[in-house]
């Protein structure tokens, strides 16, 4: 019965010195995807306003305004997210 306190107390002790590591790893990974997903939508934020400009031009102005308004929506989710996120880990201290 000792031994087996040993082997699980063995295990917890492993166990969380390996999900450090992990967190460690998933915080790196977590603000590799935000930095990467910005970058995706500023990206798409220019060739949606460049399409909305396109649309207009060629006569198809009911489209353009569609595609402008949604363009200015995701932009504000993409960029204004950013920008909480930001400010909300400035406030608590912790990277997000």
């Amino acid at each position: 019965m000792k031994y087996l306190y040993l082997i699980l107390f063995a295990a917890i002790v492993f166990i969380s010195i390996e999900n450090i590591a992990f967190a460690r790893d998933a915080v790196e990974m977590g603000t590799s995807a935000q930095a990467y997903f910005l970058r995706i939508g500023i990206a798409t934020v220019g060739i949606g306003i460049t399409i909305a400009g396109i649309l207009y031009s060629i006569g198809l102005g009911q489209w353009g305004r569609i595609l402008l308004i949604n363009g200015g929506i995701g932009a504000t989710i993409i960029l204004g997210m950013a920008a909480i996120l930001k400010i909300f880990s400035s406030i608590t201290g912790s990277s997000l």
